[in-house]
């Protein structure tokens, strides 16, 4: 979303307003505060469960937002801004940020499940806080991406890390500790006392550009930003509670609290109302010469507000946030933005002083690669013949040509250019860039080789096989889609009273090899396929049952004539070639066997509970 850009405090005719929030003393203590309320409903005292990634509850209260606020320290030392429960004073809520030694910290709470949110490490920050200085302090909570991060006046003073709990041992965090009592946002805890000119709270981590965009402030009834759901402007000297004037429709007054405090020992219980306290002249934007310096090469480049219009060199008010566009010539593109002769990341920027902007443009730009397991990628530069080391400076309008060699049993899975995947562009091994237009990261991900195979068992006597991988899934005998990447077993179930008594693989050439040995528990692993496999399985009696039946069975080749001698009418007769297909299935013998090639088959007949199998030779 882009911000509206305001300078209308250039044209108050009232000065700035800010409001005290005073020093504790033996009697009072002193917040300035408003309700949570304005993050969603939640039951008090009560927090969501966990349920391994899939919460469920009644706390509705949304958990990325961003919370600032223009101050000034009259304390040294003390909490300036957070979020803790109400009836609590001094403590150390979800979040905090504290000055200490004249330098910002951020304390914060993850949430581990329920009403569990234990401390995450704390940010120890560079960045300082000194009397009588005005400073938009900012928390940006990112709970998708698990963090939490501390600004001053739009910059980045450090991160915390929301995934990781560290008090009472290190554990995973899943998001801001939004603690289940009845909360609030406070400016000023524990004795810490400043000035509070304005305070906002959208319902969104904003990003850095963003941020930047709100430190002007100055929103007004008619462009409150949806986003904005909490916005506290001191506009009466006498109002105590100030009405919300954000976008959220329910009532939530904010302003000075003052209250008596109950020593429960681990905790200070707060009792408190909302009090008329000093007045005092709040915050104001200096201006600041603003000078655009154009590059004599490469291209052009302008500067736009908030609201995308063009803004020319001039005096330009303090925290206005301005916005590179650069306009390379063909065949540039945007090196760098020097702010102050220093670069800057992204292309929007803060007036903090005068401001001297510049850009560079390139004709080059790099590609960049790192490399990873089981394959590798060659770059190629318009027709050369010879690679192109990655990270090399080439020409813009290049055609590169990536040429990725899998290592032996892997492929290709995913190919990012940017970020984006590219995976269905790739032909033989190859994508090409047709015409490079900026520096481009490139990123590969190889995993083995799946093919697909046939698993065929021959199963003799009263039993059955299960071919089974180790997530559960059965195949049936001949399925010809097994995966390579499973890990293959065969589950031998006999009959009542019966057993394996052989079981054999089939090789390429025809010949049986015994396996029956490499039997365990009635299984056989058989790991990843490598290609396909034909089983041989005998189940016989253990005791008392007679089959001597199928040694009175001839099964033999007669010119083109299959003849099975010695089995029932009932009885039925199935071949088999090497590869386990079955080519033939019928009850009527002799069978005309002619449309078949001359080599080997398995011939199985079954006769009630008999199961003869045995290789023919065709001729």
């Amino acid at each position: 979303m882009i911000f509206p850009f305001f300078g209308s405090q250039a044209q108050e005719t009232e000065s700035p307003k800010a409001v005290l929030v005073p020093e504790s003393n033996s009697t009072y203590k002193y917040q300035f505060r408003f309700d949570d309320i304005v993050l969603g409903e939640h039951e008090n005292g009560v927090n969501n469960s966990w349920n391994n990634g899939n919460p469920t509850g009644t706390d509705h209260r949304t958990r990325n937002f961003t919370m600032s606020a223009w101050v000034k320290a009259v304390s040294t030392e003390g909490q300036i801004l957070g979020h803790g429960q109400s009836l609590f004073y001094g403590a150390t809520g979800t979040f905090g940020v504290y000055l200490s030694g004249g330098k910002l910290t951020l304390k914060a709470r993850a949430w581990e499940d329920s009403g569990n949110c234990p401390g995450i490490a704390e940010v120890a920050t560079e960045a300082t806080l000194i009397a009588n200085e005005w400073a938009f302090i900012s928390v940006v909570v990112d709970d998708d991406n698990r963090t939490i991060k501390l600004y001053k006046n739009g910059k980045l003073a450090g991160t915390g890390d929301l995934g990781t709990i560290v008090e009472g041992g290190e554990r995973e965090g899943h998001g801001i500790g939004l603690l289940q009592d009845e909360c609030v946002f406070f400016v000023g805890n524990g004795g810490f006392s400043c000035y509070v000119d304005e305070v906002q709270l959208w319902n969104k981590a904003l990003t850095e550009k963003e941020l930047k965009e709100s430190i002007l402030g100055g929103y007004t009834q008619g462009n409150i930003p949806q986003e904005l759901i909490a916005y506290y402007k001191i506009e009466s000297d006498s109002q105590a509670e100030l009405e919300n004037k954000g976008s959220y429709e329910g009532s939530c007054p904010a302003g000075v609290v003052q209250g008596t405090i109950e020593d429960l020992g681990w905790v200070q219980n707060y009792t408190c109302d909302f009090i008329s306290v000093q007045i005092v002249e709040g915050h104001t934007f200096p201006s600041y010469q603003l000078t655009l310096t154009q590059p004599t090469t490469g291209g052009t480049f302008k500067v736009v507000d908030a609201e995308n219009n063009e803004v020319n060199a001039g005096t330009i008010l303090q925290y206005t946030a301005l916005t590179v566009v650069a306009e390379p010539a063909e065949g540039y593109r945007l090196d760098q933005i020097l702010v102050n002769d220093e670069p800057i990341e992204g292309t929007t920027f803060v007036i903090e002083d005068d401001t001297e902007v510049t850009v560079t443009f390139t004709d080059k730009a790099t590609v960049s690669y790192t490399a990873v397991a089981n394959g590798q990628i060659e770059m190629f530069v318009n027709d050369a013949t010879e690679a192109t080391a990655f990270g090399s400076e080439i020409t813009m309008g290049s055609k590169v040509t990536l040429k990725i060699t899998p290592a032996e049993g892997y492929e290709l899975t995913s190919l990012l250019i940017n970020g984006k995947e590219k995976i269905d562009e790739v032909t033989d091994n190859t994508y090409t860039i047709a015409s490079l237009d900026g520096n481009t990261t490139v990123e590969a991900t190889f995993a083995e080789q799946i093919l697909y195979w046939q698993v065929t068992c021959i199963v003799e006597g009263d039993g059955t096989v299960d071919i089974t991988d180790e997530e559960g899934t059965v195949y049936p005998s001949g399925y010809d889609q097994i995966p390579s990447n499973v890990n293959l077993k065969l589950v031998f179930k006999p009959a009542e009273n019966y057993k394996v008594s052989e079981f054999a693989e089939n090789n390429p050439e025809g010949d049986n090899i015994s396996l029956f040995d490499q039997i365990q528990n009635n299984e056989y692993a058989i790991g990843h396929l490598t290609g396909s496999k034909i089983y041989i399985v005998k189940f016989t009696a253990i005791s008392g049952i007679n089959d001597a039946n199928t040694d009175a069975l001839s099964i033999y080749c007669q010119g083109s004539m299959l003849h099975v001698n010695g089995a029932s009418e009932t009885a039925s007769v199935t071949l088999f070639d090497l590869a386990g297909k079955q080519v033939l299935t019928t009850a009527e013998t002799p069978a005309d066997i002619s449309y078949l090639a001359n080599g080997c088959y398995l011939v199985q007949v079954k006769d009630g509970d008999m199961v003869k199998t045995v290789k023919l030779l065709k001729r």
